[in-house]
C-alpha cells in the first residue's frame, strides 16, 4: 500500500473500530485519553539512559537509546490513543483527522521544521515527547499528534512502515480480545518459547502483506488470525 491518504484514513477507521469493541459508544463516554498518553509516554521515556542515578560512570550513558524496538512500539501505542483523544475531543470525523494526519506527514517529509515550532536541525525526541504530553494534557491533540508524526519520522519510518507497525498492533490488539487474554479462565500465552505475542504477531503481519497483492485489511486480518492461532495455541 503506497497511497498515502489511504494509509492515513485506514488508521484512524481501524482504531475507531477497535475502540468501538473495547468501549461502544467510547466518543461519549469521557475516557481519560491524556492520562493514557501519559502512562505510554513514560513507558517511551523508559527507553533511554535518562536516570542519571542507574547510568554509567560519570553519567556516559546518559541519553543514550536503550531500545529502539521498543521506541517504535511505544510510539505506535500513542498513535492510538492520541487519534482517539482527538476524535473524542474535537467531535471530529474520521475522515478530517485522517486528511489531517496526511496532511502533516506530508509537510514532514518536506522538512517543515516549524511544525512544533522549534525551527532547529537538530532534534531531541525526549524534548519532543515532553512537547507532546504537554499538548495532550492541555487539550491539543491536534499539536500532540504532529510532534508524534515528527517523532515517528525521526525514526525512520515511512507511511507504509507506520501502516504495517500500527496495524499489527492494531490486530493484535483484537485477537487477544476475542481470544481471552483478560479471562482469568483462559490460559492465553503471552509468551510462546520466549518470544512476547507482540514480536510473533507484527512477523505474521509483514508476512501476509508481503505475500499478498494490495491485500485489504479484513483479508491480512482473516489470514494473520489464523497463523496467530497456530503459533500459540498449536494444539
Amino acid at each position: 500500500m503506497n497511497d498515502t491518504s489511504k494509509i492515513f484514513q485506514d488508521i484512524v477507521n481501524m482504531q475507531d473500530e477497535l475502540n468501538e469493541k473495547v468501549v461502544p459508544g467510547w466518543r461519549e463516554a469521557n475516557l481519560n485519553w491524556s492520562s493514557a498518553v501519559l502512562s505510554e509516554c513514560n513507558e517511551y521515556l523508559d527507553c533511554f539512559h535518562w536516570k542519571w542515578w542507574k547510568s554509567g560512570p560519570n553519567g556516559a550513558d546518559l541519553g543514550k537509546v536503550i531500545d529502539k524496538d521498543n521506541l517504535i512500539v511505544e510510539s505506535i501505542d500513542l498513535l492510538h490513543f492520541l487519534i482517539s483523544q482527538y476524535l473524542s475531543e474535537t467531535k471530529s470525523s474520521n475522515e478530517h483527522l485522517g486528511t489531517l494526519l496526511t496532511s502533516t506527514y506530508e509537510k514532514i517529509q518536506e522538512r517543515n521544521e516549524t511544525l512544533i515550532g522549534t525551527g532547529s536541525v537538530s532534534f531531541d525526541r525526549v524534548k519532543t515527547m515532553k512537547v507532546l504530553l504537554s499538548n495532550s494534557i492541555n487539550a491539543q491533540p491536534g499539536h500532540a499528534l504532529t510532534a508524534l508524526m515528527v517523532i515517528l519520522d525521526d525514526l525512520g519510518l515511512s507511511a507504509v512502515d507506520i501502516y504495517e507497525h500500527y496495524l499489527s498492533k492494531n490486530l493484535l490488539n483484537f485477537f487477544r480480545n476475542l481470544s481471552g487474554y483478560k479471562d482469568p479462565n483462559v490460559n492465553y500465552p503471552k509468551h510462546v518459547d520466549g518470544v512476547e505475542d507482540n514480536v510473533i504477531f507484527k512477523n505474521i503481519v509483514s508476512q501476509v502483506v508481503e505475500e499478498m497483492d494490495d491485500p485489504s485489511v479484513e483479508d491480512i486480518k482473516k489470514i494473520s488470525f489464523e497463523r496467530m492461532r497456530q503459533a500459540i495455541f498449536p494444539n
